[in-house]
């Protein structure tokens, strides 16, 4: 189906129904699918305000966006369950693990993203030795999509602290209560 040739209330309608993630995996399509994507969805991307990836606690390795409303500060957002988006999770697998998945190319690189899981969100797995460089080459996806006039943030609680490779715009958050894991 050519998208072109339709005009820009079905291109809304068909945008408005899929997630985030179905549209930055549609934007890789072509450049005038990005610009098509970013036109119909001006609205939906202006209430996005920020990007979180949590890595441990009530969101483990997952890649959402907070409610614009719920944030003050980065102290008060930590203790404040919000609502927020999935964009998508990540993994870890074992080499020789079996799943449901498709290839995705993502700088490059490749991973393998299933369909999703009981929150209905896509899930990116990777092998152990390549965690830094899933983590950046997906950070580089959105940022390439939301560009800079969004905020990002790696947010690491105690059990799980991983410190990300360094990433274009993103400020990190430690949360530090057991000093025998770091």
């Amino acid at each position: 189906m050519e998208l072109s040739k339709y005009p820009n209330v079905v291109h809304k309608e068909i945008f408005d129904n899929l997630t985030t993630w179905d549209l930055i995996l549609l934007s890789f399509v072509s450049k005038n699918m990005k610009k098509l994507i970013k036109s119909s969805q001006t609205n939906r991307f202006k209430n996005v305000s920020r990007i979180v990836y949590s890595y441990g606690g009530y969101r483990d390795r997952m890649v959402y966006t907070p409610d614009k409303t719920s944030y003050d500060s980065i102290n008060v957002w930590i203790r404040k369950k919000t609502e927020e988006v999935s964009i998508l999770k990540m993994i870890e697998r074992q080499v020789d693990a079996e799943n449901d998945s498709f290839q995705l190319n993502a700088a490059g690189k490749r991973y393998d993203l299933e369909s999703g899981d009981q929150d209905n969100c896509p899930v990116l797995s990777f092998l152990p030795m390549n965690k830094a460089s899933a983590i950046e080459s997906i950070h580089n996806c959105l940022f390439n999509f939301f560009g800079d006039s969004i905020e990002y943030h790696w947010v690491a609680r105690d059990h799980k602290l991983f410190i990300p490779p360094p990433l274009q715009n993103v400020s990190v958050c430690l949360s530090i209560e057991n000093l025998d894991n770091v």
